[in-house]
Formats: C-alpha cells, sequence, structure tokens
C-alpha cells in the first residue's frame, strides 16, 4: 500500500456557521459539508480557503458568526493508494525523473512563474500550465509541480492569486512555448510545445478551462483538466466557465465532500455541455473535498497524472484508467458518478 503522507495534523471536532442574508434568511452549515475538510488544512491553505467563503457571503450582505470549539487533535486518516487499482497506484507514485524547479521574474524581480521539470532536461517534454485556487500562489501546489515533472511534464504555475479569466495561465504556456525556441534558454529544444495541457483547482479550474476556450491562442491547449469547478453562484469571484466552446478532451474531478463550492449537479452539467465529440470524463471522488489539489494532489493525484499521460505523451497503460470496456476508475469503489463520452 502506498498512503498519501499525513499532511493535514488539526482535526476540528465541532464547527457551527450560522449565515443570516439580507432577507434575514439564516442558514445552518453542518462543519462535514462546509468547513471540517477546510479546517483540517494547513494553515495558508486553510486562510484561502475561509477567504473564499468569507468573499462569497459578503457579496451577498450576509453578516457571518463562526464559533469554533476544537475539542482535541489528531492525525488525518490518510487516502490509500489500493494496489488493487494499479493504474491509480502507478501515476500517484512518484516518475523516474529528479526535479528541479525556478522563478522566472521580470525585469524588476518581481516573480512571475514557478517552473518545474525534469532536472536531465533531455526532452522534449509536454507543459501543463497550472490554474491556482483563489488567493494561492504556488507555493501551495509545490509538491504536485514535482510531482508531475517526475513524470516528463514542464509544470508551469503563475504568482497570480485570481487566474479565473485564464490570461496569466496563456502567458505561462507563451512564455514556454518562447523558451523552446530561444538559443539562450535551458529549454531551447527541450518542449513539445504540440502537447499542452491546462490544468487548475477551484478559481484555477474555470481558468484552465477559459485559457482554451476565451483566448485567441487557446488552441495551444490540447487538453484540459479540472478539479473542484465551481457553481456559477461563485462567478462574481472566479469568473465562469463553458464547457459547450471545449474543443479539446477534458477530465473533470470533484468530491463528495464538496457540496459548498462544487456540487455533483454542477459537474454533471459542464460534462454534458460538452459539444458531441469532444471527449470528456467525469468522476467524484468519495470523501474528496474542495482543496484536494492542495500540496501534493491528495486523493486527485493519481487520475490527473494518469489522463495527462495519456493526453500528452500517448501512454496506453495510463490510458486504460479511462477507456476500454472496463476503465479502472468505472470499477474504482473511492470513485463515483462517472460520466464519460467521446
Amino acid at each position: 500500500l502506498t498512503p498519501v503522507p499525513d499532511r493535514y495534523e488539526i482535526s476540528v471536532i465541532e464547527t457551527v456557521i450560522c449565515l443570516f442574508s439580507s432577507v434575514h434568511t439564516c442558514v445552518a452549515c453542518s462543519y462535514t459539508k462546509l468547513l471540517a475538510p477546510t479546517l483540517s488544512r494547513p494553515p495558508n491553505v486553510l486562510t484561502s480557503s475561509l477567504n473564499e467563503v468569507s468573499m462569497f457571503l459578503k457579496s451577498r450582505n450576509i453578516i457571518v458568526i463562526l464559533s469554533l470549539v476544537i475539542a482535541s487533535c489528531a492525525p488525518r486518516v490518510p487516502y490509500v493508494y489500493n494496489p488493487n487499482f494499479p493504474v491509480e497506484a502507478r501515476y500517484a507514485s512518484w516518475g523516474r525523473h529528479i526535479v528541479t524547479n525556478q522563478t522566472v521574474v521580470d525585469t524588476r524581480g518581481r516573480p512571475l512563474f514557478e517552473v518545474y521539470y525534469p532536472g536531465a532536461l533531455q526532452g522534449p517534454y509536454p507543459i501543463i500550465t497550472w490554474g491556482n485556487g483563489t488567493g494561492e500562489l504556488p507555493d501551495t501546489y509545490h509538491e504536485l509541480g514535482q510531482h508531475l515533472a517526475s513524470w516528463g511534464f514542464v509544470f508551469i504555475a503563475p504568482y497570480d492569486e485570481n487566474v479565473g479569466d485564464g490570461s496569466s495561465m496563456l502567458a505561462g504556456a507563451e512564455f514556454l512555448v518562447a523558451e523552446n525556441s530561444n538559443p539562450n534558454s535551458i529549454f531551447y529544444g527541450q518542449l513539445d510545445i504540440l502537447h499542452i495541457g491546462s490544468a487548475g483547482t477551484s478559481q484555477g479550474a474555470n481558468g484552465a478551462l477559459n485559457v482554451h476556450t476565451n483566448h485567441q491562442q487557446g488552441h495551444l491547449i490540447t487538453t484540459v483538466a479540472v478539479h473542484a469547478l465551481p457553481s456559477s453562484d461563485f462567478a462574481h469571484i472566479a469568473q465562469d466557465h463553458d464547457t459547450s466552446r471545449v474543443r479539446v478532451p477534458l477530465l473533470i474531478l470533484g468530491g463528495t465532500e464538496d457540496e459548498f463550492f462544487s456540487p455533483l449537479k454542477v459537474n454533471q452539467a459542464a460534462a454534458r455541455r460538452v459539444p458531441r465529440g469532444v471527449p470528456v470524463f467525469l468522476a467524484m471522488s468519495i470523501g474528496g473535498d474542495h482543496i484536494e489539489m492542495a500540496q501534493d494532489g491528495g486523493r486527485m493525484r493519481g487520475y490527473l497524472t494518469a489522463w495527462m499521460a495519456y493526453q500528452l505523451q500517448g501512454d496506453a497503460y495510463a490510458a486504460s484508467a479511462f477507456t476500454g470496456t472496463s476503465p479502472e476508475i468505472i470499477r474504482h469503489p473511492l470513485w463515483r458518478d462517472i460520466y464519460a463520452s467521446n
């Protein structure tokens, strides 16, 4: 068994939140549906998630009364990658490459992007341009960037806390495309610029879609993978998305504990709007929450990596998770609500 590292040390025993709207409606949200997954995360991730909740509530003139009672602390039970589902387990494990990363800065020394890549640079390697969640920066996804680079991808994440329109993600992809033609760059001739994926979580999920659908250079993107796709209720924070404009293979991952931000019906509607003939695959992780991608990608890491290996590297073994008469993910007891169309 290969467990995900136990990264989250704090568990909250009881949380009560009362929300009062401008029409004096009070809604009691159970901690298991909204805040318990959030409050069990590292401090930098926790702060961002509470900011997302706060921004949503403030935009509707809701007064928030938050009462936290922390009775004890205990390790969070880690997700275990089951060897009986070897595709997920394999791609959740570290790849064969030693990884390095560097920060790209502008002429004034301000950070623009964080790039993770195989240290030996014996490409060409496909590119993944990443979309951060609201209020987040690349360090939140440091381990995930390392992981994907270990599988032979060049992973680029912008220093942008609001990526919903996809512009900073496109800038990252265009930067690497230009570097591939720059004789003075370490990436000269090392990148597979015909295979570029966009991926993201929460607001970054909208960005991953919008970089493909809403920009003239969106044709650079050859596959999209999203996690925690926000409901349109959050469009004022995170932009919005329109999957009817998608023209490349799309993976949609969600979690059963993310009913507030990204409920099943939102993910299903997004999948069904994809035009006929465009491959789309939706799967919901039992127990997965809104911030599952933070740090090392959690329970999403295995199938996200497999999807990118399938779509960007032509990996037939990775493809078996999603294709054939009996795709692995459909048989997996910890994934449900599968929707597939091509």
